[in-house]
């Protein structure tokens, strides 16, 4: 708006979170020597960037003992190469879901979540060389 960009508190923790892993020193080329010890040809970093959760109205037909909710995840991928520390591959996604539970959290749907999220990193991944 009128040439400002908002940012909100959780982007900038997210920035000072990769600021704070890229002075660690966890750079793609220590990541591919971590590789070249483990003896394969690559590794995969995911990074999930994001899990929300927040309650929403029932559906037009509901169970009164359930509460509803919207879980979303934003995650990012790089495939790094142990030989030459390079980025081979690298990929972001990002969905919503509809979920319910009888103990009012949500917290059992993360499993089958983020499972699905991994499903969707390998089936992005490029053929093997």
């Amino acid at each position: 708006a009128n040439g400002y960009a908002l940012a909100a508190r959780s982007d900038i923790e997210k920035v000072i979170r990769e600021q704070r892993l890229q002075a660690s020193g966890v750079t793609e080329e220590t990541i591919a020597r971590v590789g070249r010890v483990l003896n394969v040809p690559a590794i995969i970093l995911v990074s999930i960037n994001s899990l929300t959760s927040e309650r929403t109205r029932p559906p037009s037909i509901y169970d009164p003992k359930m509460q509803y909710y919207q879980l979303g995840v934003t995650m990012s991928a790089r495939l790094i190469a142990a030989e030459r520390a390079e980025v081979l591959w690298l990929s972001s996604y990002g969905e919503d879901w509809k979920a319910a539970s009888q103990r009012g959290h949500p917290q059992d749907q993360w499993p089958r979540v983020l499972q699905h999220v991994a499903d969707v990193v390998a089936r992005g991944l490029p053929p093997r060389r």
